[in-house]
């Protein structure tokens, strides 16, 4: 890689939550260009990084993905292969591009807590399939498991009933899942959101319906091509608030494949707020 990219210094993560304070201290010490090296919890942390720091620190610097995890959802969106030193190759001469990001806000242990994403967020069957593999990991790679995950979480549980506000419109309804999606994929390659599009400034939210688990179930392979759409109780709509609150109990959230807090939650994109080196595969 440092042969497409040229000298680069190191920072190794050792736990949980460390990727951002690497990267706002790298930031604060001049970096202009930042790698993820990792999946999209890594990448994830590297976004909560820049927007922690300071607005001048931050100036003239961008980030870019360096897959090399199970799922890599934001560099597959980008058009990167998923071999890192391949995806350096096309790194090296990427312009830099800037995309929209989400600002979430949710219930957290100790409060209220806000986060940014650039990839996915999603309540139901997308929070209880991310729960069930953080508990028990990625014994079939990423794609697989996550997949697993999702059927085990559909058999075992039911839909929910959630008062949903897009734009101020209400969707309230009762469903197996709700996705806020700025790219096209999750779980490692499942097109959930064919169309999401990081220079809109808008997100596509999709809702399933509660539907027989059976179709349900047949259903679910169509969501590797895209085919899931227009299948009745499957909706996709596009805007620029979420508000998801649920009225069944605690519910969880999956913000770029990891658990992260419960509902209510209100989502906002932030327009062009994010610089991304973007291969030119991708430039629209």
């Amino acid at each position: 890689m440092q042969s497409s990219l040229g000298a680069l210094q190191v920072l190794t993560t050792a736990r949980r939550g460390h990727g951002p304070e690497l990267v706002r201290a790298a930031l604060d010490a001049g970096a202009q260009r930042i790698f993820a090296f990792g999946g999209d919890g890594t990448w994830n942390e590297a976004v909560a990084g820049f927007f922690a720091a300071a607005p001048s620190a931050r100036a003239g610097a961008a980030l870019a993905p360096l897959p090399a995890g199970s799922g890599c959802d934001f560099a597959r969106h980008l058009g990167l292969p998923l071999d890192p030193a391949a995806a350096a190759a096309l790194l090296a001469g990427a312009a830099v591009r800037r995309i929209d990001a989400l600002r979430a806000e949710f219930a957290g242990a100790s409060g209220r807590e806000t986060r940014h994403l650039t990839n996915m967020a999603g309540v139901g069957l997308a929070a209880d399939a991310a729960a069930l593999v953080e508990r028990h990991g990625k014994p079939l790679g990423g794609t697989l498991s996550y997949l697993a995950a999702v059927v085990w979480s559909l058999c075992a549980g039911g839909p929910r009933t959630y008062r949903l506000s897009l734009d101020g419109v209400d969707a309230s309804g009762r469903y197996y899942a709700v996705l806020v999606a700025n790219t096209e994929t999750t779980g490692g390659g499942m097109r959930a959101a064919p169309g999401a599009d990081l220079f809109d400034g808008r997100v596509e939210v999709l809702t399933v319906a509660a539907l027989p688990k059976p179709a349900l179930l047949f259903r679910l392979a169509k969501l590797y091509d895209g085919s899931h759409l227009g299948t009745p109780g499957v909706r996709m709509v596009q805007a620029r608030k979420v508000e998801i609150e649920s009225t069944d109990g605690t519910a969880g959230l999956n913000i770029d494949g990891e658990t992260a807090g419960t509902l209510p939650a209100r989502f906002e994109v932030l327009p062009a707020a994010l610089p991304v080196l973007v291969p030119a595969v991708r430039n629209p």
